[in-house]
């Protein structure tokens, strides 16, 4: 918790507040955000072992953030869930077409790449479709 704390004064510090999101792997510190600041864009990042997007509504996160490999696993519970509750999808690390392909036909919102141009090309191509 102390690391988020330091963060958190950090960035308020900075007056970066309004231009700050949150994605950790750990509950514990996506709770603490929140419990500092119940305006905060916090997303957890989940596997479908962990995807309980109810639990993570009540505890007052905005999203989910799923890797490639996990959103192939949990695309039929997990992402039509968190959308219908209104919580943000992202997806992780995305760098090559089909999961680019993948990440755009489940409606995810955002995607991370190592590969932002290639990703862009990919998704332009798409959406002309």
């Amino acid at each position: 918790i102390k690391v988020v704390q330091d963060a958190m004064a950090m960035i308020n510090k900075m007056e970066l507040r309004p231009n700050v999101e949150y994605i950790a792997f750990s509950t514990v510190c996506c709770d603490e955000v929140v419990r500092q600041n119940r305006q905060a864009r916090v997303s957890l990042l989940c596997d479908a072992s962990n995807c309980n997007v109810a639990d993570f509504v009540q505890r007052g996160y905005t999203g989910i953030d799923i890797h490639i490999n996990g959103l192939w696993q949990v695309v039929p519970p997990c992402v039509p869930t968190a959308r219908a509750m209104g919580l943000e999808i992202n997806s992780w690390t995305i760098s090559h077409e089909d999961g680019i392909k993948l990440a755009v036909d489940n409606g995810v919102d955002f995607l991370t790449t190592d590969e932002p141009e290639y990703a862009m090309q990919v998704i332009a191509n798409i959406c002309k479709k």
